[in-house]
């Protein structure tokens, strides 16, 4: 069972997250797609690190989900949709953000400006947030794992219920692309140790 370097041995609520998604995950997964379910699961279950906080976690946290002032110096203004969130680890927000952060152009691609020399690399913006929170990233890996196999399971409970004609969405209705590449992505970092 791979190990997700999460700085620390004791479980998080977060825990509670995989075991909250896992029953979903499985009834909707198709069979030729469970492996890159069940082994993302087990270990984030092995490896949940210690609880930092508790803080108000957004749960979607993305460049796509903020505006920005127009002047300079550019600042952050607002945060938008925050339908998921909740109370838990701040590193979860960090986690999702990173995870998908100048990741290579794929079906689902959240941040693709992201990708342009303009920003920095996912590992900077980390430690610019360490560096202005003081707070301790050692388990960043692990939320990281954690928002893509999180993604996967979303994007495919959303595919079946469109599959099923609960929704329309034309992008939802294309075919499975992208559950499996988010699950992919999932297991290498995790089977990695949960370093990129």
């Amino acid at each position: 069972m791979p190990r997700i370097d999460s700085g620390s041995e004791r479980a998080t609520d977060d825990s509670g997250t995989v075991s909250r998604h896992a029953p979903v995950a499985f009834e909707t997964v198709p069979d030729d797609l469970r492996e890159g379910y069940e082994p993302v699961a087990d270990a984030l279950l092995a490896s949940a690190p210690q609880l930092i906080g508790p803080a108000v976690v957004h749960g979607d946290y993305r460049l796509g989900n903020v505006l920005f002032g127009a002047v300079e110096p550019v600042r952050l203004e607002v945060i938008l949709d925050w339908e998921m969130a909740t109370l838990g680890d701040p590193l979860a927000d960090v986690g999702f953000l990173t995870s998908l952060w100048s990741a290579p152009p794929g079906r689902i691609d959240l941040n693709p400006l992201t990708r342009s020399a303009a920003f920095p690399e996912a590992d900077e913006l980390a430690a610019h947030y360490a560096r202005l929170t003081g707070r301790d990233i050692g388990s960043l890996r692990w939320y990281q794992v954690l928002a893509l196999w999180k993604l996967a399971v979303m994007v495919q409970r959303s595919q079946r219920r469109a599959l099923d004609g609960l929704n329309e969405d034309p992008f939802l209705l294309s075919g499975p692309g992208g559950v499996d590449e988010l699950a992919g992505r999932a297991w290498d970092l995790a089977r990695s140790g949960g370093k990129q």
